[in-house]
């Protein structure tokens, strides 16, 4: 792609104009990476440290959250596996893919 050095700017410009999403994506990037920056510019490094431990275990809640909160779809995915595919398998079928209203990747 040849990139006129220019006209790079304008034209950065009117794409992110016609994708409105473009701009409001890459503005939240933004202030996403740079923010953290200007807070904890100051910081000791023993107060960042802690700061970083308590956002790891954030993740990991968070992460158990969304388990228990989708815990009877994942169920279902399992039991349909133990109780639908490996019997089939055994018996030397081939089950049909079951796709729980997931778009089919195939």
């Amino acid at each position: 792609i040849q990139v006129n050095p220019r006209t790079y700017k304008s034209e950065v410009i009117t794409y992110c104009l016609k994708n409105p999403t473009t701009l409001v994506v890459g503005v939240c990037q933004m202030i996403y990476y740079m923010v953290p920056c200007v807070i904890f510019y100051n910081l000791e490094a023993d107060i960042l440290w802690a700061f970083t431990d308590i956002l790891s275990a954030l993740y990991v809640l968070i992460t158990i959250f969304i388990i228990l909160a989708k815990h009877r779809e994942i169920f279902r995915i399992f039991d349909d596996f133990w109780q639908r595919y490996l019997p089939a398998k055994k018996r030397g079928e081939n089950p049909e893919y079951v796709s729980f209203d997931c778009s089919d990747e195939s």
